[in-house]
C-alpha cells in the first residue's frame, strides 16, 4: 500500500494563518471600538444641565411624579435618567415623565424586569402605548437601570440601558420634565441618581 501526504500545502497554511490573524485584529478592533462607545447612542446635541437627584420614598401603593422646575425641554432634545430602588417593596416602577400633570408621556421601568410607556391626554385619561412587558435588558433588583429619552424630527426614541425599547412618531413631547415613581405593593425607595438634558 502506498502512503500518501494528506497535509495541506504551505501555502494553504500560510492563507489560513493571515486569515487567522486578520480575524484576531478585527476582534480587537471591534472591541476597542465599542469599549469607546463609538456605536452608543448619539443624543440630540451636546449636554446642556446635569441635575444631582435625590432618593424619593413612597408609601404603600403610592404613585408620585416629581417635576423638576428647572428643566423645560422643546424639540430636538435628548433626556438621561440614572435610577435605581434602594429599599423596599420589588414591585415598584420608576422612570420619567415629559409633558405637563394633564397631558404628558411616561417611560418607566420595574425592578421585576418589566417596562412600559404610556400618554396621558388632556382628561388624564392613561392610553397605555407599551404595556407593561418583561424585557432582558432591563436591570433587576437594586441595579442601576438607564432611561433615554430622544424626541428628534417628530420622532420618539426610549431606549433602556443604550438597547431601543420602543418608537413611535409624536409630535406633542415637550414642556417640563418630572421623575416618576410608583409603588404596586409596601413602601419604597427610590433612588434618582442623575438626570442630564443634550440638546443644540
Amino acid at each position: 500500500m502506498i502512503e500518501t501526504d494528506r497535509s495541506p500545502p504551505p501555502r494553504v497554511w500560510r492563507v489560513l494563518g493571515i486569515g487567522a490573524v486578520l480575524l484576531l485584529v478585527s476582534a480587537v478592533a471591534a472591541i476597542s471600538l465599542i469599549s469607546a462607545g463609538v456605536f452608543d447612542p448619539r443624543p440630540a446635541g451636546p449636554q446642556q444641565q446635569r441635575l444631582s437627584l435625590d432618593p424619593l420614598a413612597l408609601s404603600a401603593g403610592e404613585r408620585r411624579d416629581r417635576w423638576q422646575e428647572e428643566l423645560d425641554v422643546t424639540a430636538p432634545f435628548s433626556l438621561r435618567l440614572t435610577a435605581a430602588l434602594q429599599e423596599g417593596e420589588i414591585d415598584t416602577a420608576y422612570g420619567l415623565t415629559v409633558g405637563d400633570p394633564q397631558r404628558s408621556l411616561t417611560i418607566a421601568v420595574s425592578p421585576t424586569g418589566y417596562a412600559a410607556v404610556w400618554q396621558t391626554d388632556g382628561d388624564g385619561q392613561e392610553e397605555m402605548l407599551m404595556p407593561w412587558q418583561s424585557w432582558p435588558h432591563v436591570a433587576r433588583g437594586q441595579q442601576v437601570n438607564e432611561i433615554q429619552v430622544d424626541v428628534q424630527q417628530g420622532q420618539v426614541t426610549v431606549r433602556v440601558n443604550r438597547e431601543i425599547l420602543w418608537q413611535r412618531a409624536l409630535t406633542n413631547v415637550h414642556g417640563g420634565v418630572a421623575l416618576h415613581a410608583e409603588s404596586f405593593g409596601q413602601a419604597a425607595t427610590v433612588d434618582f441618581q442623575e438626570l442630564v438634558l443634550f440638546h443644540e
